[in-house]
């Protein structure tokens, strides 16, 4: 294809057609490139690059910016909402220790664990690298600490919760929900990190997070084992059934649908509650 001023030239199978810049048609998903100078002529891929990543143009034409693309749009791309790092107050530690643990955590939220330094650490706790190395032995034990933080925050709220429930299975379901629910609208960059960056640690590291997480797992499925022998749930798959609420939950953290939809947190906790309970084949009573 050729890109020229303001108009783009498309060489097909034995037929060329000429279609103004940013008319639609059956190639307008491919956005129109107008090159700044007046009669500057360049032959060059048309851009199939996803908005908000950069073009193919861009890349060899260094004066072509995004701004020069029509319609285009780069919104940044965020894995969590912007917000300031949180830990629950029973496990967030004070002085430099409590300051090395909230930098950590938004920056692997933000940028994941290999996407994060030592040196960006130390500097979002306003400390030196050499006195973050007396607090944390390494970058690894301080993505350790916070994904136990956040596997233990999770489960202790969902014994708290089932605790506080009464015996009905589905009773016990839809509070178990609420509560996992809860635990990623409350703290999302920390869910997120608990998650999704736990990969990141040996088996040894990952290792008393990983327990925990069985843990809470058990605590689900022997909520829909029991409602399923007391004929109250009607489970297709138990095991498929329960990794797909826990599921649910985990993309609260990165993309929480409540803004958008005018919800509360407690609100939306119930929707998913009762989306459960459909998973479930949950019975009337």
């Amino acid at each position: 294809m050729e890109v020229r001023t303001g108009e783009i030239t498309i060489r097909g199978s034995g037929s060329s057609a000429r279609r103004p810049a940013g008319v639609h048609g059956p190639y307008s998903s491919f956005p129109a490139i107008r090159l700044r100078a007046a009669g500057t002529r360049d032959r060059t891929r048309a851009s199939s690059a996803p908005r908000g990543m950069p073009s193919a143009a861009a890349k060899v034409h260094p004066r072509i910016s995004d701004r020069t693309l029509p319609g285009w749009s780069s919104p940044q791309v965020r894995r969590v909402p912007p917000g300031v790092p949180a830990l629950p107050p029973r496990l967030a530690a004070g002085g430099t220790r409590g300051r090395i643990l909230l930098a950590g955590l938004g920056l692997f939220a933000e940028h994941g664990f290999h996407g994060t330094s030592i040196r960006d650490i130390a500097a979002g706790a306003a400390v030196q690298s050499a006195s973050l190395y007396a607090h944390f032995p390494s970058k690894e034990a301080i993505l350790a600490e916070l994904v136990l933080v956040g596997h233990e925050e999770h489960h202790t709220r969902l014994v708290t919760a089932l605790l506080d429930s009464g015996t009905d299975p589905r009773d016990r379901l839809a509070t178990l929900v609420r509560a996992h629910v809860r635990a990623h609208t409350d703290y999302p960059m920390l869910a997120t990190v608990a998650n999704n960056e736990m990969h990141a640690l040996s088996p040894a590291a990952a290792a008393p997070a990983a327990a925990v997480r069985r843990r809470s797992e058990a605590l689900r499925a022997e909520v829909l084992a029991t409602g399923h022998q007391q004929g109250v749930f009607d489970v297709v798959h138990p095991e498929v059934t329960a990794a797909a609420i826990g599921g649910m939950g985990i993309r609260v953290a990165s993309r929480d649908p409540a803004p958008e939809a005018g919800l509360h947190p407690s609100q939306l906790a119930d929707v998913y509650a009762s989306l459960a309970l459909r998973m479930a084949g949950a019975r009337q009573p």
